[in-house]
């Protein structure tokens, strides 16, 4: 009998063991680890062993008691953090006992922003965390942005001052900066209507383009534009394409269903890109901001911010074997990046013979006409 009796009783040991395991308790959980950063809304692994089946997780710290999503895996426990930035301690509970796990940030992460902004510029931030209240600063400015799933956009506010701006998100009763942004007064903006440029009288390229209201465009030449979002698509009887446009300049062209990359120096010159299927075209610069493709001897002749860059538009026009409308719609956007920071003064025939550039300009300074001294080349804007 009495025998039978320990067998009883261990049978009940056992059990209780196997119960104690499943629970918590009397179970002290080992080996924790989080790793030091997270991005909000996300999930992020927990290590540890003996982690009980009914452990719950908490955010201590700036009064973000909340228990958290969590799954229990055979290795740890996977957790979803909340999208209340800051620093935190992770704690986990089993057992009627409470382990801390470690420190961690929950914060907005993979944070692209422009280095400069004009004031009423629409700018791109790329990054991961943004919660569904979030509300994006410049300065001490709600700039209004409209959140998407890979960041955000939004206008440079008017009252922002010029300089040197933090730029913050505030969600969730936090904030976190998100970096700085140097903030200049806009320049004065025109929107270019007409463009061409003709050699001996006979026209080479000629391009017109239309805008609503807002200044959007809705038209370039026998082109039709139809925005969404970054995305600007042209579509014609013997062409359609479409541009992303991030930061005020093309990123990439989507042409015949393929997609091809523009590329930008560290100033934001146009360096490399593609108007078809063959081969990228490529534009150098001088030590001085100046396109190769031009010749600079009157450095009084500056190309403002938003001005085309003449030497580079002259230039294609003889070396853009086809498809010229896509350069030259981006260009008459203003969607090809930092222009040269002088105007040409010269053109050359050959390495020996150059001729002089005249200019005609409005009283803003927009040039209206360019022509050489020989009436080899003509260039005319209107806006």
């Amino acid at each position: 009998m009495k025998k039978i009796f320990y067998l009883f009783a261990a049978a009940c040991l056992l059990m209780s063991c196997n119960d104690s395991n499943q629970t918590g308790k009397g179970v002290e959980p080992t080996g924790l680890g989080v790793q030091a950063e997270g991005t909000a809304g996300a999930k992020v692994t927990v290590v540890g062993k003996d982690i009980a089946s009914d452990a719950k997780f908490y955010l201590a710290g700036q009064d973000s008691n909340a228990e958290l999503e969590a799954e229990i895996l055979a290795s740890g426990a996977e957790v979803t953090l909340p999208y209340t930035l800051g620093e935190f301690t992770l704690s986990v509970e089993q057992g009627g006992s409470s382990y801390n796990v470690g420190k961690i940030r929950v914060a907005v992460t993979g944070i692209v922003l422009p280095d400069n902004a004009e004031i009423g510029e629409k700018i791109v931030i790329t990054a991961n965390g943004f919660a569904d209240d979030a509300a994006i600063f410049i300065g001490s400015e709600d700039a209004q942005a409209t959140f998407n799933a890979s960041g955000c956009e939004l206008v440079v506010p008017a009252t922002v001052s010029a300089g040197e701006n933090a730029v913050t998100v505030k969600q969730k009763g936090t904030e976190q900066e998100l970096g700085k942004i140097n903030v200049t007064e806009a320049v004065a903006k025109k929107n270019l209507t007409g463009f061409s440029i003709s050699m001996m009288g006979n026209a080479i390229v000629s391009f017109s383009a239309s805008y609503d209201d807002a200044g959007n465009p809705v038209s370039f030449d026998s082109y039709s534009i139809k925005a969404d979002g970054s995305k600007y698509t042209f579509t014609g009887d013997d062409l359609s394409w479409t541009f992303t446009v991030e930061n005020g300049r093309v990123a990439g062209l989507n042409l015949a269903g393929k997609d091809y990359k523009w590329e930008y120096d560290e100033d934001g010159h146009l360096v490399k890109f593609h108007v078809d299927d063959y081969y990228p075209y490529t534009i150098e610069y001088d030590n001085e901001g100046n396109s190769v493709l031009g010749i600079y001897e009157k450095k009084d002749l500056l190309c403002e911010p938003n001005h085309i860059d003449l030497a580079n538009a002259l230039a294609m026009v003889m070396t853009i074997e086809e498809n010229k409308a896509i350069y030259y719609s981006a260009v008459m956007f203003g969607w090809a990046g930092k222009p040269s920071t002088n105007l040409p003064s010269h053109f050359a025939m050959d390495e020996e013979t150059k001729y002089e550039y005249a200019y005609d300009t409005d009283a803003d300074g927009f040039v209206k006409n360019v022509a050489d001294e020989m009436g080899f080349f003509q260039i005319t804007c209107t806006y």
